[in-house]
């Protein structure tokens, strides 16, 4: 095989190797996490631009909890949600270690 061929299988072994480690450090400890379902408040909500993919950035939208007994936690939430909520709004969180499900 030619150079060029196990290059190209490098790339493509590192470019999934990456992958399977963001994967193994993003997804897997939220999936061993239990869903939990507490009564809660909308403690906060704000917006964070990144840089983006292409040409215009993108805009990330966040929201802050606070549960009965005063834990916070920060999640971030589609638009649609994001513009569903407002602050101080009382409900039931929905969620699974570091990810929102539901409010």
């Amino acid at each position: 095989m030619s150079v060029g061929i196990w290059l190209l299988v490098a790339l493509i072994a590192a470019f999934v190797g990456y992958y399977a480690v963001a994967f193994a450090r993003e997804t897997l400890p939220n999936l061993r996490q239990p869903p939990e379902t507490r009564p809660a408040r909308v403690a906060a909500l704000w917006t964070r631009e990144d840089q983006g993919t292409g040409w215009e950035p993108s805009l990330r939208h966040y929201a802050a909890f606070e549960t009965d007994a005063g834990e916070r936690r920060e999640f971030e939430v589609s638009e649609g949600i994001f513009h569903r909520l407002a602050e101080g709004q009382e409900g039931m969180l929905r969620c699974r270690g570091g990810w929102f499900r539901d409010f």
